[in-house]
């Protein structure tokens, strides 16, 4: 969705940015990044909802998803964090374990950006940082079947090892 967004606005931040919610909403501002992330929980959801009636491929549905909006063939691999994705995805599979991960995520990020972050300007940035802590929180809280487990310990894969990716693509530039 972000690649779309930054083509409507002609605009390409690759290697600046991730092209999900809040890389959009950082060099497109609120409107575009709170419109990008919806239709990436979406489309997790859409998942989601399609997995359904498959519980042994459920958490491999979810996998997909979000490996696929990480690494989209038709934008030669460069999609977004998969954090948006993932929270629709989850928030289907097991929404009350999700939304225990959902707020340790946000409060971590606001601690982290309050007391750290909002000083330094240095990545990583506060969402993705509190997401380690909401996917722990969502394995611990999550009570549902164990492909509701499995789905979460792999999304929580696929956004670490995006993150890392991002990171060490930041920090390699001279």
């Amino acid at each position: 969705m972000g690649q779309i967004a930054w083509r409507l606005q002609g605009k390409d931040y690759r290697g600046v940015d991730l092209p999900g919610g809040s890389g959009v909403f950082r060099r497109l501002g609120p409107l575009w990044g709170i419109g990008v992330a919806l239709g990436d929980g979406l489309k997790g959801v859409l998942v989601a909802l399609l997995a359904q009636g498959h519980p042994s491929l459920l958490p491999w549905m979810g996998l997909a998803v979000v490996l696929g909006h990480n690494w989209p063939i038709f934008f030669r691999f460069y999609g977004g964090g998969g954090l948006a994705t993932s929270l629709g995805f989850l928030l289907w599979v097991d929404r009350p374990a999700t939304l225990v991960g959902l707020g340790v995520t946000l409060g971590v990020a606001g601690l982290y950006w309050a007391l750290y972050w909002r000083i330094h300007r240095n990545i990583p940035y506060p969402l993705p940082f509190g997401a380690i802590f909401g996917f722990l929180a969502y394995l611990v809280f999550s009570r549902g079947a164990p492909q509701a487990f499995l789905a979460g310990l792999l999304l929580a894969g696929a956004v670490f090892l995006k993150s890392l990716q991002f990171l060490l693509s930041v920090y390699s530039k001279p």
